[in-house]
């Protein structure tokens, strides 16, 4: 995560001197509430639970 507090993925091929290839957790984050689910399993290899819980609002 950069300073301005946003979470980003980071591909395989990704490179530290350019963000072309760099996946906003905005990005993610926005495809999943799009989906017409009740209930969404996301498993990933990922540092992501910190900037999605920030943005998502559970209710039950």
């Amino acid at each position: 995560m950069r300073g301005d507090e946003r979470g980003y993925w980071l591909p395989v091929d990704a490179t530290e001197d350019t963000q072309v290839k760099w996946v906003p957790t905005t990005t993610i984050t926005d495809a999943l509430k799009a989906m017409d689910a009740k209930h969404v399993m996301l498993v990933v290899d990922s540092c992501y639970s910190g900037t999605f819980m920030r943005i998502i609002n559970i209710t039950p």
